[in-house]
């Protein structure tokens, strides 16, 4: 019985806790994809932006004739070019 006290004991008394490595306050938040994008990444997708909608709405008889179709052809160029604009690299990865 006082066998089974000692080992109770061993699984109930805390052990120091094991050191934890930790990264900068920067690293996690640039892993953790918080904060704003980068100067090169909106500049990207706002030219992107403008090129889509430039290829997208060339062709439209007129801006006003269809409103819900610019306005929906907009938010499909925008949404595509901040999609691929996320695969420009941060600074300093590559």
């Amino acid at each position: 019985m006082r066998e089974l006290d000692q080992a109770k004991d061993a699984f109930v008394t805390p052990a120091e806790p094991a050191p934890v490595a930790s990264a900068p306050a920067e690293t996690v938040t640039r892993a953790a994809g918080a904060g704003r994008w980068p100067r090169r990444r909106r500049v990207v997708a706002l030219l992107l932006t403008a090129a889509f909608a430039s290829v997208g709405l060339g062709g439209a008889p007129g801006l006003t004739a269809a409103p819900t179709f610019t306005l929906l052809e907009a938010l499909a160029a925008a949404l595509a070019a901040f999609s691929l604009a996320t695969y420009v690299p941060l600074p300093g990865t590559g």
